[in-house]
Protein backbone atom coordinates (compact mmCIF):
# COMPACT_ATOMS: atom_id res chain seq x y z
CA UNK A 1 0.00 0.00 0.00
CA UNK A 2 2.62 2.38 0.89
CA UNK A 3 4.42 1.50 -2.74
CA UNK A 4 1.18 2.77 -4.18
CA UNK A 5 0.15 5.50 -1.78
CA UNK A 6 -2.97 3.18 -0.91
CA UNK A 7 -4.36 4.45 2.34
CA UNK A 8 -1.74 5.82 3.27
CA UNK A 9 1.54 8.05 2.32
CA UNK A 10 3.17 7.12 -1.00
CA UNK A 11 6.70 6.08 -0.12
CA UNK A 12 8.00 3.09 -2.92
CA UNK A 13 11.24 3.26 -0.51
CA UNK A 14 10.23 2.39 2.55
CA UNK A 15 7.27 -0.19 1.13
CA UNK A 16 9.80 -1.84 -0.65
CA UNK A 17 12.22 -2.30 2.61
CA UNK A 18 8.92 -3.61 4.15
CA UNK A 19 8.95 -6.21 1.57
CA UNK A 20 12.26 -7.37 1.25
CA UNK A 21 12.02 -8.04 5.39
CA UNK A 22 8.50 -9.83 4.94
CA UNK A 23 10.91 -11.88 2.32
CA UNK A 24 13.50 -12.38 4.87
CA UNK A 25 10.32 -14.77 6.91
CA UNK A 26 9.65 -16.30 3.62
CA UNK A 27 9.97 -19.53 2.17
CA UNK A 28 8.15 -20.33 -0.93
CA UNK A 29 9.40 -17.26 -3.05
CA UNK A 30 6.13 -15.34 -3.05
CA UNK A 31 7.20 -12.06 -1.77
CA UNK A 32 10.47 -12.06 -3.93
CA UNK A 33 8.09 -12.84 -6.37
CA UNK A 34 6.08 -9.41 -5.78
CA UNK A 35 9.46 -7.57 -5.58
CA UNK A 36 10.65 -8.77 -8.61
CA UNK A 37 7.05 -7.71 -10.52
CA UNK A 38 7.27 -4.11 -8.62
CA UNK A 39 11.32 -3.51 -9.83
CA UNK A 40 10.47 -4.81 -13.55
CA UNK A 41 8.03 -2.79 -14.36
CA UNK A 42 8.51 0.05 -11.98
CA UNK A 43 5.92 2.05 -10.12
CA UNK A 44 5.17 5.24 -8.52
CA UNK A 45 8.53 6.56 -7.82
CA UNK A 46 9.98 3.05 -7.76
CA UNK A 47 11.75 3.39 -10.77
CA UNK A 48 12.04 0.04 -13.37
CA UNK A 49 15.19 -1.98 -13.09
CA UNK A 50 15.38 -5.09 -14.67
CA UNK A 51 18.27 -6.63 -13.48
CA UNK A 52 17.16 -6.15 -10.00
CA UNK A 53 13.96 -7.90 -11.19
CA UNK A 54 15.69 -10.51 -12.67
CA UNK A 55 17.70 -11.22 -9.45
CA UNK A 56 14.94 -10.98 -7.21
CA UNK A 57 13.00 -13.55 -9.60
CA UNK A 58 16.37 -16.16 -9.62
CA UNK A 59 15.77 -15.36 -5.79
CA UNK A 60 12.22 -16.59 -5.60
CA UNK A 61 12.68 -19.26 -8.41
CA UNK A 62 15.50 -21.09 -6.29
CA UNK A 63 13.28 -20.87 -3.15
CA UNK A 64 10.48 -23.00 -5.05
CA UNK A 65 8.50 -20.54 -7.24
CA UNK A 66 7.13 -21.86 -10.50
CA UNK A 67 5.80 -18.87 -11.62
CA UNK A 68 9.21 -17.05 -11.04
CA UNK A 69 11.06 -20.20 -13.03
CA UNK A 70 9.00 -19.37 -15.89
CA UNK A 71 9.06 -15.34 -16.00
CA UNK A 72 12.54 -16.01 -15.64
CA UNK A 73 12.42 -18.38 -18.87
CA UNK A 74 10.76 -15.24 -20.93
CA UNK A 75 13.29 -12.89 -19.46
CA UNK A 76 16.25 -14.49 -20.19
CA UNK A 77 15.06 -14.86 -23.80
CA UNK A 78 14.07 -11.62 -24.79
CA UNK A 79 15.64 -7.83 -24.96
CA UNK A 80 14.16 -6.39 -21.93
CA UNK A 81 11.73 -3.32 -23.51
CA UNK A 82 13.23 0.17 -24.32
CA UNK A 83 11.02 2.79 -23.38
CA UNK A 84 11.54 4.71 -26.72
CA UNK A 85 10.07 7.99 -25.22
CA UNK A 86 12.50 8.35 -22.72
CA UNK A 87 15.16 7.92 -24.66
CA UNK A 88 13.58 10.43 -26.96
CA UNK A 89 12.98 12.69 -24.03
CA UNK A 90 16.82 12.65 -22.75
CA UNK A 91 18.47 12.24 -26.17
CA UNK A 92 20.52 8.81 -24.98
CA UNK A 93 20.39 5.15 -25.23
CA UNK A 94 20.50 3.46 -21.92
CA UNK A 95 24.22 1.61 -21.27
CA UNK A 96 23.40 -1.89 -22.35
CA UNK A 97 24.14 -3.97 -19.39
CA UNK A 98 22.06 -7.52 -19.96
CA UNK A 99 22.06 -10.27 -22.73
CA UNK A 100 20.15 -12.53 -23.65
CA UNK A 101 20.97 -16.14 -22.79
CA UNK A 102 18.78 -18.77 -24.73
CA UNK A 103 20.61 -21.65 -22.10
CA UNK A 104 19.51 -19.92 -18.90
CA UNK A 105 16.20 -19.66 -20.78
CA UNK A 106 15.71 -23.41 -21.32
CA UNK A 107 16.90 -24.32 -18.42
CA UNK A 108 14.33 -22.44 -16.32
CA UNK A 109 11.71 -23.41 -18.91
CA UNK A 110 12.27 -27.08 -17.72
CA UNK A 111 12.66 -26.48 -14.11
CA UNK A 112 9.06 -24.83 -14.14
CA UNK A 113 8.07 -28.11 -16.73
CA UNK A 114 9.13 -30.83 -14.26
CA UNK A 115 7.33 -28.90 -11.39
CA UNK A 116 3.92 -28.94 -13.66
CA UNK A 117 4.22 -25.76 -14.86
CA UNK A 118 1.51 -25.79 -18.43
CA UNK A 119 2.57 -22.80 -19.74
CA UNK A 120 6.52 -23.93 -19.82
CA UNK A 121 5.03 -27.03 -20.95
CA UNK A 122 3.66 -25.47 -23.98
CA UNK A 123 6.70 -23.02 -24.84
CA UNK A 124 8.96 -26.53 -25.01
CA UNK A 125 6.46 -28.18 -27.28
CA UNK A 126 6.68 -25.58 -29.84
CA UNK A 127 10.69 -25.16 -29.62
CA UNK A 128 10.61 -29.32 -30.04
CA UNK A 129 7.42 -31.04 -31.14
CA UNK A 130 7.18 -29.88 -34.77
CA UNK A 131 10.91 -30.92 -35.28
CA UNK A 132 10.59 -34.28 -34.20
CA UNK A 133 7.22 -35.51 -35.07
CA UNK A 134 7.25 -36.03 -38.26
CA UNK A 135 10.33 -37.77 -38.30
CA UNK A 136 8.97 -40.80 -35.66
CA UNK A 137 7.82 -44.05 -36.84
CA UNK A 138 4.03 -44.86 -35.39
CA UNK A 139 5.59 -47.44 -32.85
CA UNK A 140 8.21 -44.82 -31.54
CA UNK A 141 4.86 -42.17 -30.79
CA UNK A 142 2.86 -44.76 -29.48
CA UNK A 143 6.12 -45.44 -26.72
CA UNK A 144 6.08 -41.57 -26.60
CA UNK A 145 2.13 -41.27 -25.99
CA UNK A 146 3.08 -43.88 -23.09
CA UNK A 147 6.14 -41.94 -21.51
CA UNK A 148 3.38 -38.52 -21.31
CA UNK A 149 0.79 -40.65 -19.87
CA UNK A 150 3.16 -42.27 -16.84
CA UNK A 151 4.78 -38.50 -16.16
CA UNK A 152 3.98 -36.50 -13.08
CA UNK A 153 5.25 -33.26 -11.91
CA UNK A 154 8.21 -33.27 -9.68
CA UNK A 155 8.37 -31.59 -6.21
CA UNK A 156 10.51 -29.04 -6.09
CA UNK A 157 13.69 -31.07 -3.99
CA UNK A 158 13.23 -33.94 -6.81
CA UNK A 159 13.31 -30.88 -9.54
CA UNK A 160 16.54 -29.33 -7.95
CA UNK A 161 18.08 -33.16 -8.40
CA UNK A 162 17.07 -33.75 -11.82
CA UNK A 163 20.11 -32.97 -13.94
CA UNK A 164 18.43 -31.19 -16.79
CA UNK A 165 20.92 -31.92 -20.24
CA UNK A 166 21.38 -28.82 -22.34
CA UNK A 167 20.09 -30.06 -26.00
CA UNK A 168 22.80 -29.95 -28.42
CA UNK A 169 25.45 -30.79 -26.15
CA UNK A 170 24.77 -34.05 -24.38
CA UNK A 171 28.03 -33.69 -21.52
CA UNK A 172 26.51 -30.36 -20.70
CA UNK A 173 23.70 -29.52 -17.97
CA UNK A 174 21.62 -26.48 -16.30
CA UNK A 175 23.60 -25.35 -13.50
CA UNK A 176 22.44 -26.58 -10.17
CA UNK A 177 20.18 -24.33 -8.42
CA UNK A 178 22.02 -22.49 -5.35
Amino acid sequence: MMIRGRGTELNPQAGIALLLKAAEQGKGGEIEQQVADLYLIGTNGLAADHEEGMKWYAIAARRGNVRAMATLAGLWENEPLTDMLKIMQSGQFPKKTFERDIVQSYCWRMRASLMGDSLAHYELALQVRAAIEPKLTTAQLDQVKKMVAGWHPLDFEQMKATPITIPGNESRTCPPMT
